[in-house]
């Protein structure tokens, strides 16, 4: 479908309109108004606050020191992981207590901070959500405490600090969190046959409520 001034005879502007958006509703990727694939915006409601950026190194004694940061962005190219770290503000209130709790003491748990979303909450391949900036990945904490990813099943796996970010992550308001370690108490585990979540759990933060 060309534009409407390109048109040799062009229709009436109404009904090229009407055809166009037609077109639009019956392509599950939509048309643009020059016949290209049109990638629709996420609707974004009235009341969500601006996404912000998860600092990348708070130094220790600073609010929220106690975690790292890895992932990449869209693309996967090395380097980009800041660009996949945007997120409500709710959800870096969540993550600076979790770090405070964890960051000293004998109760010191680093652990790593993935994917929450893209500035824009545009589409995050591989990712099927992640689009809110509630949702955030994390790295379960290694014996060894290398800032590296490990799977459950990994000699450096640390389940009793898991348990304590599981716990902390709870204690912050988080209800559900995805994770298929055996043996951690507070946490869903993937369905039989899913393998998502063995080296990372994912913590689904809740919005902001408003009161009537």
């Amino acid at each position: 479908m060309g534009r409407w001034s390109d048109m040799k005879e062009p229709e009436l502007l109404e009904d090229y309109a009407a055809r166009l958006a037609q077109a639009e509703e019956d392509s599950p990727m939509g048309l643009s108004a020059g016949g290209g694939p049109l990638r629709i915006a996420q609707p974004v409601a009235a009341d969500r606050q601006p996404f912000t950026q998860l600092p990348q190194k708070p130094e220790a004694g600073e609010s929220g020191s106690g975690y790292y940061t890895y992932g990449t962005d869209e693309t996967y190219r090395p380097g980009t992981k800041a660009n996949g770290q945007y997120g409500d503000p709710r959800a870096m209130q969540v993550i600076t207590s979790v770090a405070g709790q964890l960051a000293n003491g004998p109760k010191e748990t680093p652990f790593g901070v993935g994917n929450i979303s893209l500035q824009d909450g545009r589409p995050f391949p591989p990712h099927g959500e992640h689009r809110d900036g509630l949702g955030i990945d994390v790295r379960p904490p290694r014996l060894d405490k290398a800032e590296e990813s490990v799977d459950f099943r990994h000699p450096q796996y640390d389940p009793e600090g898991t348990q304590r970010l599981v716990d902390a992550f709870r204690a912050a308001g988080v209800k559900t969190i995805y994770f298929n370690g055996p043996g951690i108490k507070g946490v869903t585990p993937d369905k039989p046959g899913v393998r998502t979540h063995d080296n990372h759990l994912h913590a689904e933060v809740e919005p902001w409520r408003s009161t009537p």
